[in-house]
């Protein structure tokens, strides 16, 4: 588990992902700019859901900027554990893809 402060950078547009969370008490913000300027708030991820797996599982950069909005606490899983564990056990693959994460 890892503490996360607010505004703490996860990642950054189009950068790889290096771990997947999974917040706890904190609440992460998916911001993304089509101009390289303007952004727009795209998801807001909580206890619920998990931040970094589908582009893990789709092998592509982060689709935006993620921060924390609500600091807290949250499980981080080191991208190569993930695969892994995901590659061994493909049930885990379904609800890492789903509506509850970006």
């Amino acid at each position: 588990m890892v503490a996360l402060k607010f505004r703490k950078l996860l990642y950054r547009q189009d950068e790889p992902v290096d771990a997947v969370y999974f917040p706890l008490t904190c609440m992460v913000s998916l911001l993304v700019s089509s101009n390289g300027e303007a952004r727009m708030e795209m998801a807001t991820v909580g206890w619920e859901g998990v931040v970094g797996a589908a582009e893990l599982l789709e092998k592509q950069g982060a689709m935006g900027l993620n921060i924390i909005q609500i600091p807290g606490v949250a499980v981080r899983v080191p991208a190569d554990r993930f695969l892994k564990e995901v590659s061994t056990r493909p049930r885990l693959k379904r609800p890492c893809t789903g509506i509850c994460i970006h």
